[in-house]
């Protein structure tokens, strides 16, 4: 059952439609500048921007800044406690004064803005919309520019949080796509505005006036310490994408962008015990759709939110951030989940899960020490040992749910096994199968990524793992205890180098696909394929040696018989020829001259 609370904002009273709240204590919230206030400004905009907004848009940004703030203000109950469990969903009923209370009551209105809530949070929200007597001009929330890029042009909105994926999105869209872009921030704190300030600036001195300098909003929405009492702040990305629709609307556009890799977006959880929200939904598909029905209906014109980077991994982003030369800059974007504890030498604490997975990011991307600076996280991922037994469990849920993934074969074993990506099948604008399908593909990729990340760190510690002198409360220690207690289970070929036989070396006088290590086998040559489609198909077409085989017998045998296009068959192929060559596995050839079937040939 849901405990209840009631916020009363603005000044407001518990009226007759809550009397059945008035036994709950209520948690009083206002905006103001005072210490325990809740703090709302808008930096960096221009005057002609301030002409466009109505009253309802005014209303949102209150809102935003009310739901958020109630959302730390009342706690779940912490980790900590035997109750954790039963006091995660909470039940919010909040009196709140707006400017037009009939526009918000209304079903078509408050339906998607709950609708929305609840998915993101897991809470259960109840308005109650009053008459704001004397209600604030919006230009007290604003603060102008003196000088800098002026709004006009704008092409696109795009939000800004000075994360890697964030400063991907803003290389595309600026540098790559050569667009004039807003980009908007929310600034929690001084310790997160100041970093992103300085990446805008650091892009645009890099850039060389080689393409249009983009339009950076800042937006200030933080609340008095006494008010911050749950970290989990499960509904910033509705306080985050509200503020920036507003600012849309200020430019006259009807989209923002975010830009958030694919496996956050859909945010498999790390364990069965995080069910629902416990596993954050801040840009998965049915929230940014969520965000789209909303915007519509408070805007009273079509609204868009996307994410163009959803089918894509951190991992990806930053090999490409590499090749367009913005590898060094990627040193100055910040990652890191814990903003109270950021120092000007540390600005990473390195041992939450978004540190972890930025440093995994970096081995897999071949990241340079320029590029992610080992210094500036406060403990090392390579060398640091975890004593909280809870860190340790992040840890080998890390590197085990990526091994569990990678041995998935089918989009049905995949829903079967994350059942919240189902959520996500009518909202991206692709057909349900091509949707588990992509997201099958995007996660078994993120474990190959993962899994060359591993691989990499055994090569930097290959001389502690002679010596035994690993810890097992390490990264690499609980990696290898997890894999069975040996290095080679983590590892795959190297890259392809002359095969040279040795005395004791195994010949194979035709292909084998062996299943205990998922590497194909021919003469003195192996190639790791790893439980993938590419190994299934290479162990099928190695048992009818020589053999065309019909594609619809493919189908059957390699992918189970599900629904698979001509073109994803192809695909298949194609990256097992690449493999094939990356590792030297010279005399098996991949043939398709037989229209619609394939064979494998060894000479």
């Amino acid at each position: 059952m849901s405990s209840k609370h009631v916020i009363l904002c603005g000044g407001a009273k518990l009226t007759a439609r809550g009397s059945a709240w008035k036994q709950a204590t209520p948690v009083r919230l206002k905006i103001g500048n005072k210490a325990n206030d809740v703090h709302l400004r808008l930096h960096d905009l221009t005057k002609p921007m301030s002409e466009n907004p109505s009253d309802v848009a005014t209303d949102l940004l209150e809102i935003a800044a009310f739901v958020y703030t109630a959302d730390q203000a009342v706690r779940r109950g912490g980790k900590s406690e035997f109750e954790y469990g039963a006091k995660w969903r909470r039940h919010f009923w909040i009196e709140l004064p707006v400017r037009q209370p009939d526009f918000w009551a209304d079903d078509k209105v408050l339906g998607p803005l709950k609708e929305l809530l609840t998915f993101l949070s897991d809470d259960d929200f109840e308005f109650h919309f009053t008459k704001l007597r004397s209600p604030p001009k919006l230009d007290s929330y604003l603060d102008f520019r003196k000088s800098g890029v002026d709004s006009s042009d704008i092409e696109d909105v795009m939000l800004f949080s000075g994360g890697l994926d964030s400063f991907g999105g803003a290389v595309k869209e600026i540098a790559d796509g050569k667009r004039k872009i807003a980009l908007v921030s929310h600034q929690p704190t001084t310790k997160v505005g100041a970093p992103q300030r300085k990446l805008v600036d650091s892009l645009n001195k890099h850039l060389n006036g080689t393409a249009p300098a983009p339009f950076h909003v800042q937006i200030e929405l933080n609340k008095g310490k006494a008010l911050g009492r749950e970290y989990t702040q499960r509904t910033r990305s509705f306080v985050y994408a509200s503020l920036a629709a507003v600012v849309a609307r200020m430019l006259g556009k009807d989209r923002i962008r975010f830009y958030e890799n694919g496996i956050v977006s859909f945010n498999v959880p790390l364990s069965m015990q995080s069910l629902g929200a416990r596993a954050s939904r801040t840009t998965h598909p049915q929230t940014l759709a969520g965000f789209g029905r909303l915007f519509s209906a408070v805007f009273g014109r079509a609204f868009a939110v996307d994410n163009p980077f959803l089918w894509k991994t951190k991992t990806d982003i930053v090999k490409e951030l590499k090749a367009g030369g913005f590898g060094k800059l990627c040193a100055a974007t910040i990652s890191c989940a814990h903003t109270w504890e950021r120092t000007s030498q540390h600005t990473h604490c390195g041992t939450c899960s978004q540190c972890v997975d930025r440093r995994m990011v970096a081995l897999a991307a071949e990241m340079g020490p320029d590029e992610d600076p080992p210094q500036m996280y406060a403990a090392d991922l390579l060398t640091h040992a975890w004593v909280d037994p809870e860190d340790c469990t992040l840890i080998e849920r890390y590197v085990g749910t990526n091994r569990d993934i990678a041995k998935i074969a089918t989009p049905t074993e995949f829903l079967s096994k994350y059942g919240d990506v189902a959520k996500a099948l009518r909202h991206t604008g692709k057909a349900p199968v091509a949707v588990a399908q992509s997201a099958l593909d995007l996660h078994r990729r993120h474990a190959e990524q993962v899994n060359h990340a591993l691989v990499r760190l055994v090569q930097r510690k290959a001389q502690d793992l002679l010596n035994k002198d690993v810890p097992t409360n390490t990264m690499l220690g609980i990696a290898i205890g997890l894999l069975g207690g040996s290095p080679s289970a983590l590892t795959a070929p190297a890259a392809a180098q002359p095969v040279m036989a040795s005395a004791n070396q195994p010949h194979y006088g035709k292909p084998c696909a062996c299943r205990d290590d998922f590497t194909l086998h021919y003469g003195y040559a192996s190639c790791f394929l790893g439980n993938s489609m590419e190994f299934r198909l290479a162990e099928r077409l190695a048992s009818s040696l020589a053999v065309f085989i019909d594609i619809d017998v493919l189908k059957e045998d390699v992918w189970g018989g599900q629904t698979v296009r001509l073109n994803s068959v192809a695909k298949t192929v194609s990256t097992l020829r690449r493999k094939l060559m990356a590792e030297n596995v010279t005399g098996i050839t991949i043939d398709g001259s037989q229209k619609g079937h394939y064979r494998m040939l060894a000479s």
